[in-house]
């Protein structure tokens, strides 16, 4: 009786096993580790980015500043690209983030002259793995020609060494000369 017992419990955990096996199989999607582009809107409306419209509406931005990255803009045929965590915390995320996209469609970037792609870590697969190195979330880069120009994040860390008053869109101008 001891053996029966024996056997019947570990029918029970094998057929349990292969059944977690084959729900886990069918639930995974193949594109699980891949970024994925959002627009503006999408972001407004998508789990894990409810602080958006709060970084975006806190952040005032000096419209001279972005006058000129306007101007330098015009004509350039550079691109932008955003690269951001949704559920992270820290202020890089939640201000830099809103307040670049502020920027960049108060300087009459609009979509698709930017992209957002959202990923919950720097190494995650995306359509530009091949040619960015993304250490950090967030990441915003310059773009011409399939080409990253700068990093405009790495950039504005590295300005504010030396002026720590400098603004995102000051550092965005700098990085266009």
């Amino acid at each position: 009786m001891y053996n029966i017992k024996s056997l019947i419990a570990l029918a029970l955990v094998a057929i349990s096993f292969l059944s977690m096996q084959s729900c886990t199989e069918q639930l995974a999607e193949p594109d699980t580790d891949q970024a994925k582009q959002l627009t503006i809107d999408e972001i407004k409306t998508t789990k894990g980015y409810t602080w958006y419209q709060k970084g975006y509406d806190k952040y005032t931005y000096d419209i001279n500043v972005v006058n000129e990255v306007k101007a330098k803009l015009q004509n350039s045929g550079k691109t932008f690209l955003l690269f951001v965590n949704p559920s992270c915390a820290c202020v890089g995320t939640q201000e830099h983030f809103p307040s670049a996209v502020k920027i960049l469609q108060n300087a009459g970037i609009s979509e698709p002259v930017f992209k957002v792609y959202s990923m919950t870590y720097p190494a995650m697969k995306n359509p530009f793995t091949n040619i960015l190195k993304i250490n950090y979330l967030p990441a915003l880069f310059i773009m011409k020609d399939n080409v990253a120009l700068e990093s405009v994040f790495d950039s504005l860390y590295v300005f504010r060494d030396k002026n720590p008053k400098i603004s995102l869109e000051e550092s965005l101008l700098k990085c266009l000369n």
